[in-house]
């Protein structure tokens, strides 16, 4: 079974550059991540500690340019691998969404049953844990991890030691409630996460895109409020830049997504108690946002970080209403 969403990974070419951007999108330092932690010794990273997912992890290797054998030829590199060839084929961005389970052996088991392909015969030994990938290019671009933790996992990731990370972490303040992948093919892409989810997706309210642009379907899991599926309705029509249409800045980022990097994971939503009050944070930090004002939508505010400045992460601000979660679950 699966117990919640816990980490999303984001692929970084440089990752000092990409953990001072999130330093400032979630107000929190990261974490550098433990040495034992990766297993080939080729990956460097920071975590960042929020509401709902474990953290969110900026990824990138030590050397780029140094070929990673496949996971069958040596398992232990396997994330490693996974990363390579999302920078090598479709560049920076959010790339892995790690999953907990209880038992992850009778959980594979029951995914190959189904049909499902990992990358490695055997699940690998980490320092908190057991985990297995899934087989990328079955998942429409978004990575999918496994993982059965040791139960004092946690506390041996966070590492006390202070050469290695802070004696306290600090948690965002900016909570993770949603991770959308973009799909050219809504029905194929439901149907593969129905599998690897076990459970059936909810289809997208309409109330939720009004011009009918966009097309979802959403999947409960814990650690967020929604994973969803997005496609665009009509992918042969241009949506114009939001300096030109505000109110068509959804469509256009998921459309601009899958022209530059085709399908993945494609937004990150984050949930504030004040919106105004943190963009005008975030803006005197440096950070630029594509619209001036906030946009209304059917649950409450929102406003999207120019995902250039992002590192190709297209990251959502909003602001929900009180009874947004009722509505939206509609």
């Amino acid at each position: 079974m699966i117990k919640q969403a816990y980490v999303l990974e984001l692929a970084a070419r440089d990752v000092e550059a990409e953990a001072r951007t999130f330093t400032t999108v979630l107000g929190v330092p990261g974490i550098p991540m433990h040495p034992d932690m990766d297993t080939s010794g080729a990956i460097i990273a920071r975590h960042f500690t929020t509401d709902g997912l474990y953290a969110i992890g900026t990824q990138g290797l030590r050397d780029p340019q140094q070929p990673i054998p496949r996971p069958r030829e040596a398992p232990e590199k396997k994330e490693a691998w996974v990363l390579q060839q999302r920078l090598r084929q479709q560049g920076e961005g959010a790339y892995l969404l790690g999953l907990l389970v209880d038992d992850l052996d009778r959980h594979a088991a029951e995914l190959r049953q189904q049909g499902v392909r990992f990358t490695t015969d055997a699940p690998v030994r980490n320092m908190v844990g057991r985990n297995i990938t899934v087989e990328p290019s079955t998942t429409f671009g978004a990575g999918i991890l496994y993982t059965e933790h040791d139960a004092d996992a946690y506390a041996r990731w966070i590492a006390t030691d202070p050469a290695r990370a802070p004696h306290e972490v600090h948690r965002s303040s900016r909570r993770v409630y949603a991770i959308h992948v973009a799909v050219h093919d809504l029905g194929a892409a439901a149907a593969v996460f129905s599998r690897l989810l076990q459970a059936e997706g909810v289809p997208m309210h309409s109330e939720l895109d009004a011009a009918g642009d966009v097309v979802g379907v959403h999947f409960a899991v814990g650690g967020v409020q929604s994973l969803g599926l997005v496609a665009l309705r009509d992918p042969t029509h241009r949506y114009p830049p939001p300096n030109v249409d505000p109110g068509r800045v959804g469509p256009w980022l998921l459309q601009r997504h899958l022209d530059t990097a085709g399908a993945g994971i494609f937004l990150l939503g984050l949930l504030v108690d004040d919106l105004d009050a943190h963009v005008a944070t975030l803006r005197q930090g440096g950070v630029k946002f594509l619209l001036d004002q906030p946009l209304r939508c059917a649950v409450g505010w929102n406003n999207f970080i120019d995902p250039t400045t992002t590192h190709g992460v297209t990251v959502l601000l909003a602001q929900h209403d009180p009874e947004a979660h009722a509505r939206w679950a509609l």
